[in-house]
């Protein structure tokens, strides 16, 4: 890590806050290296001792002070109850910190998705768990940046859910793509003495989209026009209908439903829309800088995805060639947040 001189403060003294600082990154740069040493711990994987580490929470180091107190008192006085009490409690101690271990041992941690979202809307980050051992683990903490959640994972069984979701709550992040950082489960079932956690490292990262522009120009159509109605044909962007089924047919596209009710094989019949294309083009954006242009390209492709249109973007380093439907929308909108 390369050398940084603290910069003294108008107190005179080194700044509390470069310092504090300088400590998270050696921190941070630490640890990478430490969880690497035990290997990549990329979804799917389940927990195993090695990534588990466990220390005495704030009241587990008063009770331990408390045990000590209570057999040095009982060693004092002769007392043989006070002694018997105090082993006890420290029996109770070593169960609990076990139980913390065990807690966590053998969750099988699924999947971590993030879906993206627009500027200023907060990120839900999902983290798929479950029981792998077929053991129940209660009160499973899970912690990312400021935010936490607590989740019970039921122990596996005919009528018990296979996966278990917990949410994570992050704030709004600015434009482009984030790495939120790593997800630390931890426990303190059953009595809080032992803090049990893991550190998982996933790869998430956070797509987050242009704000659209909240009241933003009529789109672009051409002078060619438009014309917005379906037709039937092999687009993938609307369902127009159901058609008898044919050889060849993909398996997605039979309506199983739709085929038990009448007794016959039924496909999908999807429709595309037809017409001109429109340019989304960012030199006839009518803003005053990048970002108003960025909001204003952004609400003109959800306009255009809503009334089914054929568009393309034109950006001033790239062009996405014309289309229409979910994934142009996808396309487009994560060109404008990345550029």
């Amino acid at each position: 890590m390369a050398a940084v001189d603290p910069i003294p403060s108008p107190t005179g003294g080194l700044d509390p806050r470069r310092l504090e600082a300088i400590w998270r990154r050696y921190r941070e740069r630490w640890l990478t290296r430490f969880l690497a040493r035990r290997g990549p711990l990329t979804p799917p994987f389940t927990l195993v001792y090695r990534r588990i580490f466990v220390l005495p929470t704030r009241f587990g180091l008063a009770y331990g002070l408390l045990l000590a107190a209570m057999i040095l008192g009982g060693l004092n006085f002769n007392n043989n109850l006070g002694l018997l009490l105090g082993f006890l409690l420290v029996a109770v101690a070593h169960a609990s910190l076990h139980l913390s271990y065990l807690n966590l041992r053998g969750i099988a941690v699924r999947a971590i998705d993030a879906p993206p979202v627009h500027a200023g809307q907060p990120v839900i980050v999902r983290l798929r768990l479950a029981a792998a051992d077929g053991r129940a683990h209660q009160a499973i903490e899970a912690h990312l940046a400021q935010a936490g959640a607590v989740g019970d994972l039921p122990p596996a069984g005919p009528g018990a859910p296979a996966e278990t979701i917990i949410r994570l709550t992050l704030p709004a992040l600015p434009r482009g793509m984030h790495d939120p950082g790593r997800i630390q489960l931890a426990s303190r079932y059953p009595l809080g003495l032992f803090r049990a956690w893991s550190w998982i490292e996933g790869g998430r990262f956070v797509m987050i989209y242009p704000r659209p522009a909240a009241h933003p120009p009529p789109l672009p159509i051409g002078p060619q026009g438009y014309r917005p109605a379906l037709v039937s044909g092999d687009g993938d962007d609307d369902l127009l209908g159901l058609r008898e089924y044919r050889a060849g047919d993909p398996l997605p596209a039979v309506a199983w439903k739709a085929s038990a009710r009448h007794g016959d094989l039924l496909c999908k019949r999807f429709a595309a829309p037809q017409g001109g294309v429109v340019d989304l083009d960012w030199h006839r954006v009518p803003a005053a800088d990048d970002e108003q242009r960025l909001e204003i390209l952004c609400a003109w492709v959800l306009e255009a995805h809503r009334r089914q249109l054929r568009y393309r973007l034109l950006l001033p380093d790239t062009t996405l060639a014309a289309g229409g439907g979910i994934a142009q929308r996808e396309r487009c909108l994560a060109a404008l947040a990345l550029f």
